[in-house]
């Protein structure tokens, strides 16, 4: 069995447990500042993550600390101190540490030390401002919050001769945040891809975004300014299943037995680590009911309609509403049409996703402006009012900033006080029976797989840090005034092939 080693005044000491398995044994040798264990069930992610802290403790500098949401998943029967205490007691004498159990601590001989905490609210981040930290571990990550660990990632420092670093163990979510960091290492229907398994990427943080390199210096090279100095920050994602659990398998030979007769769905989520996939009837739409088209019909009324959002990026607010766009249309035989057709300055400086942006009123103003000049004045502009008095004024602004450019604005139909489910499932009643097409080629890859999970994920639930409605209210809106307006058939002049006596 391979043995993690941890050198200890001056003496290697060889730890009683190890990885069993090739994937595991990558996972533990990793050095990653950021990893993310992306394991189904039974794939022995949550051991293998307290083995971890073991790596750096021959440091007495060294701090650790674990989490979990909430307070008995951290220190219940079987919860994550449990399994540390069950472990490091296993450890030989010398280097065996002394529990607090009152403190959730471990402290080791030469004063290294490992704690275990929750977040169960998203305020709890800050019990950790100026803090530092060796290494820290999200157990279960997709449970917490991504603006918790996103904060956590700025107390990656410490004192330690080990460079500080962070790993999350998860199972597959696809409207987590995490979902969008690992797309590199998924292949278009989310399956895990082989030989991407553990390879080092880069990123950097700006603008409230991620940019993303294969190397760092091609980030310092492309970003370096005389004010500012790029500090890539290492990354890596490994699968996890069962397969790659010998001991599991082993041991428990009926869970594998249950996992292998799930329905299709639960089983390509929990068996083999499918990231796209999500529970049968979970939501209100299905992407399958769009039907592909080259380009849209002559003879079309198209809007493009809006949810607005003035906000950008904070500190206190790192992941605020966006201002969200889409262009829809309806032929006079009473089909419609999705495309995006986005303006570049249409989209978050790094995200790569365009249609969607997170800016303050004026800046968003100027966007939606150079969108509506590259859409021409034939295409009217939808926009939601909400029904107090700031949302009408908001309303009225907007007419006249549009107006005196010569673009005309009209009002989403559709009482913004209508529950969100009820005002998006006429959309979805026609997406089922085959009347709503979309443009697939007025979408780059990365935003058409945007669009994609905002309308599959849409539960009829009010944003949230984590999930945001703002593309199928987009929709709702255009859809309501499309389906309101009739649709004139277009009309051709005959062409005058031979002289005519009544013309001089």
């Amino acid at each position: 069995m391979t043995k993690v080693k941890m050198k200890q005044a001056a003496k290697t000491v060889e730890i009683p447990f190890g990885a069993t398995s090739r994937k595991q044994q990558m996972i533990l040798d990793s050095e990653a500042e950021i990893l993310i264990i992306g394991g189904a069930a039974g794939s022995g992610k949550s051991y293998l993550l307290q083995m971890l802290p073991l790596k750096y403790i021959s440091d007495p500098r060294t701090t650790c600390i674990m989490f979990r949401r909430t307070t008995p998943q951290v220190k219940g029967q079987g919860g994550l101190f449990d399994t540390a205490f069950n472990m490091y007691n296993q450890l030989p004498d010398k280097i065996r540490p002394k529990f607090r159990h009152q403190a959730l601590e471990a402290i080791f001989p030469n004063g290294a030390k490992v704690k275990w905490s929750h977040m169960e609210h998203i305020k709890d981040k800050f019990n950790h401002q100026g803090l530092q930290y060796t290494f820290i571990g999200f157990d279960e990550g997709t449970q917490f919050e991504w603006e918790q660990i996103e904060y956590l990632i700025s107390r990656m420092r410490s004192e330690s001769k080990f460079p500080s670093r962070m790993v999350i163990s998860c199972n597959p979510d696809p409207d987590h945040f995490i979902r969008t960091m690992i797309d590199w290492y998924l292949d278009e229907s989310g399956y895990p891809i082989p030989e991407r398994d553990g390879v080092i990427r880069y990123f950097i943080q700006m603008d409230g975004g991620y940019i993303w390199a294969d190397t760092k210096e091609e980030l310092i090279e492309k970003y370096r300014t005389p004010t500012f100095e790029p500090k890539p920050i290492s990354f890596s994602f490994i699968s996890a299943l069962i397969y790659d659990n010998p001991r599991m398998i082993a041991n428990n030979a009926s869970y594998l037995s249950f996992l292998e007769g799930l329905n299709e769905i639960d089983k390509a989520r929990l068996l083999h680590g499918n990231w796209n996939v999500r529970p049968t009837g979970s939501t209100l739409f299905d992407w399958d009911w769009l039907k592909p088209i080259d380009h849209l019909p002559f003879g079309c009324k198209t809007v493009r309609a809006y949810d607005l959002a003035g906000t950008e990026p904070s500190d206190i607010n790192s992941d605020p509403d966006y201002t969200a766009g889409i262009k829809i249309s309806k032929d006079r035989n009473g089909f419609f049409y999705l495309s995006g057709d986005y303006h570049p300055t249409f989209t978050d400086q790094g995200s790569g996703i365009y249609g969607v942006m997170r800016k303050l009123s004026g800046a968003r103003n100027q966007v939606m402006l150079n969108q509506a000049i590259q859409d021409g004045s034939d295409i009217e502009i939808v926009l939601p009012q909400d029904p107090n008095s700031a949302g009408k004024a908001v309303f009225q602004d907007m007419v006249k900033f549009f107006l005196e450019n010569g673009f005309r604005v009209k009002k989403d139909p559709v009482q913004h006080n209508k529950s969100k489910m009820a005002r998006f499932e006429p959309f979805a009643t026609a997406a089922s029976n085959g009347l709503v097409y979309i443009v697939e080629s007025s979408f780059d890859r990365q935003t058409l797989a945007h669009l994609k999970k905002r309308l599959v994920s849409f539960t009829g639930e009010r944003s949230s840090r984590t999930y945001k409605d703002d593309l199928p209210d987009c929709i709702s809106s255009g859809f309501s005034y499309l389906n309101m307006t009739q649709i004139l058939p277009t009309i051709s002049l005959p062409t005058l092939t031979k002289k005519n006596e009544f013309l001089f």
